[in-house]
């Protein structure tokens, strides 16, 4: 009788665990699928992560390209400029000697030295403006980053 006991007790319980168990081995599996499908939809996430990434990073490339030519562009401009400057003053040395020379041989000395001065005080202008432009093309080119 014992054992008839144990027997139908075992059967009782075995009907009320084994449905429940099914049904977590149920549960279990289908979690067990949607992780799966969740990897491989984080593996297609992090492929389109890393193309769109490597699409910015061709950007940046094709930006500092620009940026290395705008470089060549500013220093070529400033070399110029340069140039033009130095020729300038070359010239108005070159003119001023001459003048100074002529107005000493036609001994008119001091009224011509007062027009040269004036002249020299416009040249002065025109430099002291090269030299503000300057200025200026050394704080824009110091703001983006390049060297003078």
């Amino acid at each position: 009788m014992a054992e008839n006991i144990v027997e139908g007790f075992r059967k009782v319980i075995q009907d009320l665990v084994v449905p429940e168990f099914k049904a977590l081995q149920g549960e279990v599996k289908h979690l067990g699928e949607r992780v799966a499908s969740q990897g491989e939809e984080l593996k297609l996430l992090r492929s389109e992560m890393c193309a769109r990434f490597e699409k910015v990073d061709e950007r940046f490339e094709k930006i500092d390209a620009r940026f290395e030519k705008v470089d060549e562009r500013f220093e070529c401009v400033l070399r110029e400029m340069r140039e033009l400057r130095e020729a300038a003053m070359a010239e108005i040395n070159a003119r001023h000697q001459e003048t100074l020379h002529r107005f000493i041989e036609q001994g008119h000395v001091l009224g011509k030295i007062e027009g040269t001065l004036s002249m020299v005080n416009v040249k002065m202008d025109y430099l002291e403006r090269v030299e503000r432009v300057e200025e200026v093309l050394r704080r824009i080119t110091a703001k983006i980053g390049i060297e003078f």
